[in-house]
């Protein structure tokens, strides 16, 4: 019972159950337990699954209406969090994971304008696609989120931090700290905010995950102290 107790999953335990049956059998057959031996001990372990905590964020999302705020709060917070706010709409608007957000490169984003035909005839223009590669996506399946003209907007807006410039406070000095996010060789499509620009001339410091960004947490503290919520978090963006 100890032996297995170390063990989380309920398979692994199974498993290791399963090798003492084995090793039972084995010394029965060999004689090594006298001509009467006991009942293996592993008989008498039960194997019982263990009850899983109910996520506090299950069943909850957010209506229409604050999700419209929570974009709107997250637009006006660019300025303190940069990159999360837009990474927040963008996954509020496709349905991306966190996860699968963080590692996006902007290769990922195929740019293509074309007209196509739904199945009751109307026509929409969309202006490619955001692949999902399976080393990028949950499902670890080649995926695609159509770009839409709501999803075309909040991509240039992205794009466009490469422009983005800070002032100080009489405003005065202005500086683009996103500048290098405009270099092709520059590969993450959210980057962190805690880059050192000094090392960007190292290409394995400039594609590893120090130069991404990991988290949306700090965004979504502030969105939800702005807009009073119980609960505010990128999981309740897919329910």
């Amino acid at each position: 019972k100890k032996y297995i107790a170390q063990y989380n999953s309920h398979s692994v335990r199974q498993d290791a159950i399963e090798c003492f049956h084995l090793i039972e059998s084995f010394a029965v057959d060999k004689g090594y337990l006298g001509e009467d031996p006991r009942i293996s001990p592993a008989k008498k372990v039960t194997n019982k699954k263990k009850r899983k905590k109910e996520n506090k964020y299950f069943q909850k999302g957010f209506n229409k209406k604050t999700l419209e705020q929570v974009c709107t709060t997250a637009i006006s917070l660019i300025h303190r969090f940069f990159f999360q706010p837009l990474m927040i709409i963008l996954m509020s608007i496709t349905g991306l994971r966190r996860k699968e957000a963080c590692i996006l490169k902007k290769k990922h984003i195929v740019w293509k304008t074309e007209v196509i035909e739904d199945e009751e005839g109307d026509k929409h223009t969309v202006y490619g696609l955001i692949k999902l590669p399976p080393s990028v996506s949950k499902t670890e399946t080649e995926q695609f989120i159509i770009i839409t003209d709501p999803v075309r907007k909040i991509l240039k807006r992205i794009e466009a931090m490469g422009d983005y410039t800070l002032s100080d406070t009489l405003g005065h000095t202005r500086v683009k700290p996103f500048d290098f996010y405009k270099s092709p060789k520059f590969q993450w499509l959210f980057p962190s905010s805690k880059i050192n620009r000094e090392k960007l001339f190292d290409a394995e410091y400039r594609n590893g995950d120090a130069t991404r960004l990991k988290t949306d947490r700090n965004c979504w503290k502030a969105i939800k102290e702005k807009l009073g919520l119980e609960h505010c978090t990128s999981k309740m963006l897919r329910k």
